[in-house]
């Protein structure tokens, strides 16, 4: 069934005609689109809003001043249906301060209830039949004119939205979830950005660079600080200035030259002669720096900072733990436990249900359904570890290979 046209919402007239829309609606499907594959300095680039049996496409890059929709999404008496709203909550948080109130996500949704293919293709063509063309996933939705493919595409991420939330609310009330997704979707509105800076000892997570030797080390670090420094300049994402494996292979192989760079690094001498001059420098300035002392000890990247060997034991525990619950209830596994869940109740030290109560992100419902099988789990650590029944060696890091 072919779809009429999407509204185009690019200047002051056609957004202050959706506003008007908006107004008299308690119910609207939002979703965005961002250029962080294309952009060191992401963008939002596109709102899609379907409302009252209307698709519209907000154009933020023509100079729109989009602030009013915030008071839409923070309106409590609007439902603002998402597929996956994580990211969109977040983007439109750090590019423009906006709050959520009464989300529905669909994607909690099929979680709370089990399913397994959770993405919004899959939903569309169970439930409507609809196969959604993907083609245009990784689309620069920056570049403007925008094709009618990318609009088709953009439209459809929000056309049915408000027709799946009316069907799987139903789901969720046959089964008990309702509650479930209620609990989740909170979570999601009280999500903040983080500013992430750049850390230079992030080369050591390159994969490669453990089987440099202490002074190829120091030059893939400069290397890597160089790579950053030109995509910022540039306002391109690091691996479009050149790839992780290129950088690894330049740090093996230190050429003195452009065609060594192309060699080395794999690339064409057009962009090896376009990145000879800043490359070359990194090169001789990690030579000059001379080896390093040692690999720096990055924080884990599974959030277990500070533990010992005890907290990595009960951590194991609380995820075995989380499996079977999520087995046993049919349930996807972050809903039983969220990741940051597991890593409170670990460094909270909680063992009753009072404390319990007070550990961050555990909603009600985890602690009213599950709160039995937690303390049940932390009362049997806590007698391993007094009878010394516990295998508690330290974890060793990744061994390091020399040269």
């Amino acid at each position: 069934m072919s779809l009429p046209p999407p509204t185009y919402v690019d200047d002051k007239r056609s957004f202050n005609a959706l506003l008007d829309r908006l107004d008299d609606v308690d119910e609207l499907a939002v979703d965005t689109e961002a250029d962080s594959f294309f952009k060191h300095r992401e963008r939002v680039c596109l709102i899609q809003i379907t409302a009252d049996g209307e698709d519209f496409i907000v154009d933020p890059l023509v100079g729109l001043d989009i602030e009013p929709l915030g008071e839409v999404f923070a309106d409590p008496r609007r439902v603002k249906i998402f597929h996956d709203s994580e990211f969109d909550v977040l983007l439109l948080k750090r590019h423009h301060g906006f709050e959520f109130a009464e989300l529905f996500d669909t994607r909690v949704a099929l979680a709370a209830m089990g399913y397994e293919s959770l993405g919004l293709a899959a939903a569309l063509l169970d439930q409507f039949g609809v196969k959604l063309d993907k083609t245009q996933q990784l689309s620069d939705w920056g570049r403007r004119p925008l094709t009618d493919k990318q609009i088709g595409y953009a439209r459809l991420d929000t056309h049915y939205l408000i027709e799946l939330r009316e069907r799987l609310e139903v789901m969720l009330d046959e089964v008990g979830r309702r509650h479930v997704m209620e609990a989740e979707c909170d979570r999601l509105e009280r999500l903040e950005p983080v500013d992430r800076p750049f850390e230079p000892d992030e080369y050591v997570r390159l994969k490669g660079a453990r089987t440099l030797d202490r002074s190829q080390q120091a030059v893939l670090r400069a290397l890597f600080i160089a790579r950053e420094r030109m995509a910022q300049e540039r306002n391109v994402p690091p691996f479009k200035v050149l790839a992780h494996g290129g950088l690894v292979d330049l740090a093996r192989a230190c050429p003195k030259d452009a065609e060594g760079i192309s060699r080395a690094a794999k690339i064409n001498s057009s962009a090896a002669n376009r990145l000879a001059k800043p490359l070359l420098a990194a090169i001789r300035e990690g030579l000059d720096a001379g080896p390093i002392d040692s690999m720096p000890q990055l924080p884990p990247k599974d959030g277990t900072l500070g533990f010992d060997e005890f907290d990595h034991e009960l951590h194991d525990r609380l995820k075995t733990l989380r499996k079977k619950l999520a087995e046993r209830d049919r349930m996807d596994l972050s809903l039983v436990f969220n990741r940051k869940t597991l890593l409170d109740l670990v460094r909270s030290g909680a063992r009753d249900r009072e404390a319990l109560a007070r550990v961050e992100d555990l909603a009600a419902w985890q602690l009213e359904d599950y709160g039995a099988d937690l303390i049940r789990v932390l009362e049997k650590f806590d007698r391993d570890r007094a009878s010394g029944a516990l295998d508690a060696k330290p974890r060793k890091r990744r061994p390091e290979r020399r040269r």
